[in-house]
């Protein structure tokens, strides 16, 4: 497990992100062997999944996906855009940084609000997701900025939903809360004071839970 740790952080100060994901993913792989829960182990699973998601980043927006969706369905028919989104979307990591609200459902089976506008002329997206990784962190009674990472699942068109006519679904079980401003810089943000701040909490509630 060290060799494998070391190659890890040597890749990640490199920014060889998918060298990075492979030598975590390696480390996991041994921490869970061993059985390890430590507080060191589960900090470094966190730091895993964090560059896991790093590495495997769509290298399409969720903007610009939105745009090609509604072109590719208005030029070619939903169907057209169903297979492009499962030949090339599907399972790619977006990192969404947004205010996010209980919508519906009991403590087993919550669904969530993620206000994150993605409007092209007269159509709109919305986000809801089920992520279990969001009960640790969302209040019932009102919104909180969460910064998180998850899986592209289906981006599916829905023309008569009074919320949006387009529905960006997240794989379930795949949400990673994320916590390090250093891994945040690796996809291209920079967090400022406040995102810092944000970051550092989550970083405290998961913790706090785990």
């Amino acid at each position: 497990m060290t060799t494998a740790l070391k190659q890890a952080q040597q890749s990640l100060e490199q920014n060889d992100l998918h060298e990075a994901a492979v030598a975590y993913r390696d480390m996991r792989a041994a921490l869970d062997y061993l059985g390890r829960k430590d507080p060191q182990a589960r900090a470094l699973r966190q730091t895993a999944a964090e560059v896991i998601a790093a590495a495997e980043l769509s290298d399409v927006s969720l903007f610009d996906l939105f745009r090609e969706a509604v072109e590719t369905t208005s030029r070619s028919g939903a169907a057209a855009w169903s297979d492009a989104f499962r030949n090339n979307y599907r399972g790619a990591w977006v990192v969404i940084d947004a205010d996010v609200s209980l919508l519906s459902g009991v403590a087993a089976d919550r669904t969530y609000r993620v206000d994150f506008p993605l409007v092209i002329g007269s159509e709109r997206a919305r986000i809801v997701t089920g992520l279990p990784g969001l009960q640790r962190v969302i209040p019932e009674v009102s919104a909180r900025r969460v910064v998180f990472a998850a899986q592209l699942d289906e981006f599916r068109h829905e023309p008569f939903h009074s919320e949006g006519d387009w529905c960006v679904v997240l794989r379930p079980g795949t949400s990673v809360l994320w916590s390090s401003p250093e891994t945040l810089k690796k996809v291209g943000i920079e967090p400022d004071e406040e995102l810092q701040r944000v970051l550092a909490e989550q970083a405290r509630l998961l913790e706090d839970y785990q």
